[in-house]
């Protein structure tokens, strides 16, 4: 395996574009072009990316507990793999891999990062949530912790979340989309919750009003949302749609 500068372009590329990804959902992070690997990280690290011929495998911190985790985040097309051994004080760390070969890889593989993220971050080194894809956590009604990640399925208990599906109901504001008429009984009440004013942006913790903070979005249209830093407002994504 190869360091970055030496790697093929190929692998370089899928790097940057690592970087870049997961600098989007957790602002701060950096990378550390090692000898044998690129760390990513902010002030602790929590991915590992080693150069391979044209493309990255990539090991996460944490736990064999968070198989389970890391698995469920995984999106069709990227295996979570375990070491076969864990006698080293380095596989105890870091048991999970996954290989890297397209930049749709890469997309997938943006949530486990941040899971292990979060791992890092968890001084009680409870198992924490991702959230999917650029929703912040709303947990609870005051919120803006720094890296906070949840999937939206698991943040359904959120009063915050609950009061703004309430108030808007589960349609998407910005195209109309309905899972639930579209899906039926699986998609029913299913929806993202955008933030109008992002919380990576804040300074400590606020208090949000889901009637006049936040807004139900379908994940298309989240992510379109967040292709632009600050993100577009939502009459901006409504004139964009053709």
């Amino acid at each position: 395996m190869a360091t970055h500068d030496k790697a093929t372009l190929a692998s370089q590329s899928l790097c940057d574009l690592l970087l870049s990804s997961v600098e989007r959902e957790i602002s701060g992070t950096t990378r550390n072009k090692a000898r044998a690997c690129c760390s990513l990280g902010v002030t602790t690290r929590f991915g590992y990316a080693f150069h391979r011929r044209n493309g990255l495998r990539v090991y996460l911190y944490g736990e064999v507990a968070d198989g389970p985790h890391l698995k469920e985040l995984a999106k069709h097309g990227l295996e979570v793999s375990t070491r076969k051994t864990m006698t080293s004080p380095w596989a105890q760390i870091s048991p999970y891999y996954f290989d890297l070969d397209s930049e749709r890889e890469v997309a997938a593989a943006v949530p486990l990062l941040c899971y292990a993220a979060g791992r890092v971050t968890s001084k009680d080194r409870k198992t924490r949530n991702y959230l999917s894809p650029s929703e912040e956590s709303a947990r609870t009604m005051t919120e803006g912790a720094r890296i906070t990640v949840q999937v939206s399925r698991i943040e359904r208990d959120s009063s915050a979340r609950k009061r703004c599906i309430q108030y808007f109901g589960a349609i998407c504001i910005v195209c109309g989309f309905d899972f639930g008429r579209t899906y039926g009984d699986i998609g029913s009440g299913f929806i993202h919750v955008h933030h109008l004013n992002p919380l990576a942006s804040a300074k400590g913790r606020r208090t949000v009003n889901p009637e006049t903070d936040m807004r139900p979005v379908c994940p298309n249209c989240h992510e379109m949302l967040h292709r632009r830093n600050p993100p577009f407002t939502i009459e901006e994504l409504k004139s964009k749609i053709s």
